[in-house]
């Protein structure tokens, strides 16, 4: 069998799960677990069925993770089912930031954090000369790099990872807006935005 790039297996990808969201976004007395079997067995199913058998967990792994990005609706389903721990929160609007702009920006000075991913893993967070790399407790990583939008707003975007999930949860160019909401003694309180949905994040990196 011949593949395609992956530049088109990628747009290829992001049109199926445009369609299962869709599905899944539609009203209806059907339970969240059969909402998503009927969208499986309409898209994904058919999609799998175009590749080599050894290669169906592999693709449906990458496309779970790449809905939680992408699809608000597949989004709740979970979180009724697993919740965020306590070192995160969903935000109802974006908070007031609450740092002065010299605050926000000195975020770059201490450079070496540590953040609760919501399995509880802790992940080392270095934010240094423009870019914020994460270190996973596998010693895999993600590269991204930070752009300012103002004294207190920044984008990070998606260069590349070698992490199982964040690999399947990202695409080279995606962007993800942050805004520093507060600092206390040892961390930062930030937010972000979840593309493609009206979700909010709140969580504190430690230093």
């Amino acid at each position: 069998m011949t593949f395609v790039s992956y530049a088109q297996t990628q747009a290829t990808k992001d049109s199926l799960i445009n369609e299962i969201c869709k599905m899944i976004s539609k009203e209806s007395t059907q339970t969240d677990s059969a909402k998503i079997n009927e969208a499986y067995e309409k898209h994904l199913y058919p999609f799998l069925a175009k590749y080599p058998q050894d290669k169906w967990d592999e693709i449906a792994e990458s496309i779970h993770f790449r809905m939680q990005m992408t699809c608000g609706a597949f989004t709740d389903m979970l979180l009724r089912v697993e919740p965020p721990n306590q070192e995160w929160e969903w935000l109802i609007e974006k908070p007031k930031s609450f740092p002065d702009k010299k605050t926000c920006r000195d975020i770059n000075k201490n450079s070496e954090y540590i953040y609760m991913e919501s399995t509880g893993d802790t992940v080392r967070l270095s934010i240094k000369n423009g870019y914020w790399i994460d270190t996973f407790k596998d010693k895999t990583y993600s590269k991204l790099k930070i752009h300012w939008l103002t004294d207190c707003e920044f984008e990070i975007e998606f260069i590349e990872s070698n992490n199982r999930i964040r690999k399947n949860l990202s695409k080279k160019g995606d962007r993800y807006k942050y805004y520093v909401i507060d600092k206390g003694t040892n961390y930062y309180y930030l937010a972000v935005d979840l593309p493609d949905t009206d979700k909010i994040l709140g969580f504190k990196i430690y230093n």
